[in-house]
């Protein structure tokens, strides 16, 4: 078909990495060459420059977006591109694209190598308009897999990149090869001063303020937050780990910073979920808010009388003295960590725990999907049916890597490999006492009448988690007389 001297066109320009050297400046003077040179009239222009079009882009493209304005408001005649991925590298979005200016009645003048205008209204040009949305991605997905095997190895070597974190300097040799990550000592006193006074109680906020009066700026420049402390303190390269995609590559990779049990305290007072950071870190009694009033199920809180005591009104019948509970509790809790890891910390899943099923699932869900990859880039499947099929199978994907999840859970000791619980329990602080209590015991305190004494049995009807027998069905089990 001749659309010479019939149509505006309409040109959208975008930098591409793949493509060195066609800036969008270059792509505008082809664009207004192939213009005259095919007796089109210039229209519109939308310009995104070195801003990427794949699916691993975080940036939006403004003009794009004003693009599919223009075209669904009926206001382009053919849009003009240096080639079909300038346009986009999402298949999907290709798609979309296509179907758009078929029903618009836009053409599509790809101007770059072997120009030519395709009308999407007609199945030859719109098949060819998909192959190269799929050698677009196709490109797309080979660069991404380099770019990651290429931060994959520098990760497993052990190696730092991108901003230098606060506290180290790194050394390059005369060719500007990494050497060694090293620790500044002055930025990391700071550190370990903050990892000090928040194990020792004192408020995140509390520190910031004294950072600003002091006149010390964050590594960005700016003033401290409780944030910004809470934040270093949980990054684990601190105790010299190299992280990537958050998995743990290389231990010991440069100096440390913090030692690993006082990381481990701070992750678990800072990061305990559902908790509020300003009671963790002003927490006076250990059990205040954890065992639970056998009559009527509400929390027991510590109080004045040195007490911890139902809050619950019509009720207020359990009531234990703080150091008691918190002396029995704490022998039973040092007694059953001492059991679990004599016993092995994480058992390995046994075959009824379907584990293996769940895994094989998954796996056999990924071989399908990519099989229909291949098929697609082998012109057995179209992108409609390849965009359908992902839709299908990505959310049953998500739903098998769930349940491996699930299945997969270690003992909730793990979390704790890092800190002596037994030997260190009396210096714990009390946020991670209370924690690791909250991690294996479900606690229940059956109330007495006035006046009544102290016995563990009131503990009787307490669990262990994980487990199906109370406290109380264990001792009779052990021959423990009951009161």
């Amino acid at each position: 078909m001749n659309y010479a001297d019939l149509v505006i066109g309409d040109l959208y320009a975008r930098k591409s990495t793949v493509d060195q050297g066609k800036s969008a400046a270059r792509q505008k003077r082809h664009w207004e060459l192939d213009c005259t040179r095919e007796g089109h009239q210039t229209g519109r222009m939308f310009v995104d420059p070195d801003l990427s079009a794949s699916r691993y882009s975080r940036k939006d493209r403004p003009d794009y977006a004003a693009l599919v304005e223009h075209i669904t408001a009926g206001g382009s005649e053919m849009v003009c591109l240096w080639e079909a991925s300038r346009g986009t590298r999402q298949l999907a979005e290709w798609v979309a694209f296509l179907d758009l200016c078929r029903s618009k009645g836009t053409l599509i003048r790809i101007f770059g190598k072997d120009p030519h205008t395709y009308d999407p209204r007609i199945q030859r040009d719109r098949n060819e308009l998909v192959r190269m949305g799929m050698d677009a991605e196709t490109e797309t997905e080979h660069l991404s897999g380099r770019v990651k095997d290429g931060l994959d190895d520098i990760a497993r070597a052990g190696k730092p990149t991108g901003r230098l974190l606060f506290g180290y300097a790194r050394r390059y040799d005369e060719r500007g090869n990494y050497v060694e990550q090293v620790i500044l000592p002055e930025q990391a006193e700071l550190i370990r001063r903050m990892a000090a006074d928040t194990l020792a109680g004192i408020p995140l906020g509390t520190q910031a303020s004294r950072l600003n009066d002091a006149g010390i700026p964050t590594p960005a420049g700016k003033k401290w937050s409780g944030v910004n402390i809470r934040r270093m303190l949980l990054n684990p390269s601190y105790v010299g780990t190299r992280m990537h995609n958050g998995e743990a590559l290389v231990t010991d990779a440069w100096p440390p910073i913090l030692d690993r049990s006082t990381a481990a305290r701070l992750k678990l007072l800072l990061s305990e979920p559902g908790r509020r950071l300003a009671q963790d870190l002003s927490l006076k009694h250990m059990l205040s808010g954890e065992p639970r009033c056998d009559e009527c199920d509400s929390r027991m809180r510590s109080s004045s009388y040195q007490r911890y005591g139902c809050v619950q009104r019509g009720c207020q019948k359990a009531s234990v003295q703080i150091d008691t509970l918190d002396r029995f509790v704490s022998s039973m809790v040092r007694a059953r960590i001492k059991a679990l890891r004599s016993g092995g910390l994480v058992a390995p899943p046994t075959p009824e725990s379907g584990l293996a099923e769940a895994e094989a699932d998954l796996r056999s869900l990924r071989e399908r999907l990519a099989s229909f990859y291949k098929a697609a880039a082998g012109g057995d499947l179209s992108a409609d049916g390849l965009v359908h099929v992902e839709n299908q199978l990505r959310p049953q994907i998500a739903a098998a890597k769930g349940r491996v999840r699930q299945l997969s859970a270690p003992s909730p000791l793990t979390e704790y490999d890092d800190i002596d619980l037994v030997g260190e329990w009396a210096r714990l602080p009390v946020g991670v006492r209370r924690s690791v209590v909250h991690a294996l015991a479900r606690l229940r305190v059956v109330p007495v009448g006035r006046g009544g004494r102290w016995t563990p049995w009131r503990l009787h009807k307490s669990m262990w988690v994980g487990e199906s027998e109370t406290w109380g069905e264990q001792w009779e089990r052990e021959g423990l007389e009951r009161p």
